[in-house]
């Protein structure tokens, strides 16, 4: 005679074989639990990029003003010098 053995309900086919729990209730929670990671996961990553982005404009500002104060003191600090390497204009 030939022993049949019953699986238990965690282990019977749900159609998802990586899904834990088994059975459509637990694999719908299981697939909306992976998609709210999911969600999650590219919030978190659109608001690094933000946060970046916002950063770097920062950065920028900063430079674009320094290079104008330099800009402005290089007007006062000009002079010319001829051949003997004598100051002809200040």
């Amino acid at each position: 005679m030939l022993a049949t053995m019953a699986l238990p309900m965690s282990m019977a086919g749900s159609g998802c074989a990586s899904a834990p729990g088994g059975g459509l209730a637990g694999s719908s929670l299981w697939w909306f639990a992976c998609l709210a990671l999911l969600m999650v996961g590219a919030a978190a990553f659109a608001l690094g990029q933000l946060v970046a982005r916002q950063h770097a404009a920062s950065a920028l500002r900063q430079a674009r003003q320094q290079v104008q104060i330099a800009e402005r003191l290089a007007q006062d600090w000009r002079w010319q010098t001829d051949a003997a390497h004598t100051l002809t204009d200040w």
